[in-house]
């Protein structure tokens, strides 16, 4: 059904392809993927036409990858082209279902590790074919399928540029006392307070302890969490354990990567290495609005700027997280915030969850539309 194809009759004009698993064969300027390379090298390039399918080294990964778009690549690809009688859409599916891979996987197994499929041992692999109606079809069922997905996904993309920019109107600026967005409810209220870190939290270093309780932790996407939720194994003697700190349900960590996502929240008890910064709030204010505030675009950019060439791997200390200023409403303004954006996260985690329900269905049909070899009638 494929031809090898290893044309390098170009003059190097052709946009240069990244082949990549999500996207295909694309331009790399389109995802500011950049390699030096030579005139010199670039003359044993081989060209790609529009609707090649391309064998990576991912291949056992991702599947065979296909192209919409005309250009050259490293001549170290293999380049597959559909004969005639063949809907390529129909291989642009099947050539990355799980059932393919897998068949690949078995059928050349101790081909993997890096090492490339050459076009002998794709020629051995047995590939389900319907009628060219049949498989025009299944292809134009599942494109509808992926645009579906794709709508959904863009839905999400604008639910978090919405929700980003919210944030920046809902949060006063630095050296301001009133943000651009406020509730109603709010609005005759006088300006907010601005009050420096350790005014408002404590630094905690409790290693009283069995060290019975969970290991945390601490991540940028879901804060502090036991090790085993996200099955990270790092092995700790019993004696080192001994030195880590008791983190308590609302307390906030300070870690190497604050700079890049912000301060974390713990929803767990348990213990953390002695490498962290614990801070613990004090009374009288919202632990949800800290958790929305200390996680923002605009307090990691004051932290960057006020404790500038600090970043290159050392962890921020509860002096100089002191040295901050921090935006601080009413206790009733802070928890209204706090709720609003708590709101918009479980939207937005909602359209997270659809679009994975999309993605699950759609590989639930496509293990039914694509038989197994040994149910094919030969």
């Amino acid at each position: 059904m494929f031809d090898q194809i290893s044309n390098k009759d170009h003059n190097s004009d052709l946009p240069v392809l990244a082949i990549t698993q999500d996207q295909g064969a694309i331009p790399r300027e389109m995802i500011d993927y950049h390699v030096s390379v030579t005139d010199k090298s670039l003359e044993s390039y081989k060209v790609v036409e529009v609707g090649d399918f391309i064998i990576s080294l991912r291949s056992f990964q991702g599947g065979i990858e296909f192209s919409r778009y005309k250009g050259i690549c490293s001549p170290a690809y293999v380049i597959l082209r559909l004969r005639d009688g063949y809907s390529a859409d129909y291989f642009r599916h099947y050539l990355k279902t799980e059932r393919f891979i897998a068949q690949m996987t078995k059928n050349l197994e101790g081909l993997r590790d890096g090492k490339m499929v050459s076009f002998k041992q794709f020629s051995e692999l047995e590939l389900p074919v319907p009628s060219h109606a049949e498989q025009q079809k299944i292809a134009d069922f599942l494109d509808t399928l992926n645009d579906r997905i794709r709508l959904e996904a863009e839905k999400l993309d604008n639910m978090k540029n919405d929700q980003r920019g919210v944030i920046q109107q809902l949060f006063s600026a630095n050296g301001e006392t009133m943000p651009k967005l406020r509730f109603p409810e709010f609005q005759c209220e006088s300006g907010w307070d601005s009050e420096l870190g350790n005014m408002v939290f404590d630094q905690i270093s409790n290693k009283d302890h069995n060290s019975d309780l969970p290991v945390l932790a601490i991540t940028q996407d879901q804060g502090a969490i036991p090790r085993e939720m996200i099955d990270y194994h790092v092995s700790v003697t019993d004696k080192s354990l001994e030195s880590y700190k008791v983190v308590e349900v609302g307390d906030f960590i300070i870690s190497l990567r604050s700079f890049q996502g912000g301060i974390e929240f713990s929803r767990y008890k348990g213990i953390c290495s002695p490498a962290y910064v614990i801070l613990r709030l004090r009374d009288g204010y919202s632990a949800d609005y800290f958790r929305h505030y200390l996680k923002t675009e605009r307090f990691i950019a004051q932290m960057t700027k006020n404790l500038e060439g600090l970043r290159d791997g050392k962890m921020v200390s509860f002096k100089q997280f002191s040295e901050l200023e921090l935006p601080v409403p009413s206790r009733a303004e802070q928890q209204k915030i706090a709720d609003f954006l708590d709101t918009l996260n479980a939207i937005i985690d909602a359209q997270s969850q659809k679009i994975e329900s999309l993605k699950t269905y759609k590989n639930g049909l496509m293990q039914q539309m694509f038989p197994r070899l040994n149910e094919v009638e030969k």
